[in-house]
């Protein structure tokens, strides 16, 4: 939605129909945050309960899970606090350093040459 009004009905709409759409564009995205921190706080216990992942890795995670759910309290009208203030910055961070760190443990976490060709059973 937001590319479409930033290419075409920006010029030949109405202001206001304008700045509604644009609202509501920020305010689906600050709710998606939500959904991003339910993501990461499921699959970081999901991870934990099957003794994937280290314990530090955990309250990792949920800091991170707290910090992206926390995006989808930011209604204010401008600043740090609005939906394009300063905190999609720490969202941003927040989810993208949960998923190269998520990334690497699990990396290493995998099975070795001599594990995976042990037979089973």
């Amino acid at each position: 939605m937001s590319s479409s009004l930033a290419l075409n009905i920006a010029d030949a709409g109405d202001e206001g129909v304008n700045q509604a759409l644009n609202t509501l564009s920020w305010s689906i995205d600050a709710l998606n945050a939500l959904l991003v921190g339910g993501f990461i706080g499921a699959a970081t216990v999901g991870l934990t309960r099957a003794a994937i992942v280290p314990r530090w890795f955990t309250w990792f995670g949920l800091a991170a899970a707290v910090l992206a759910a926390l995006r989808g309290m930011t209604w204010a009208s401008d600043g740090f606090w609005s939906p394009s203030g300063g905190y999609l910055y720490v969202l941003l961070i927040a989810g993208f350093g949960w998923a190269i760190v998520a990334s690497v443990v699990l990396f290493r976490a995998g099975p070795t040459v001599e594990t995976a060709a042990r037979p089973v059973g």
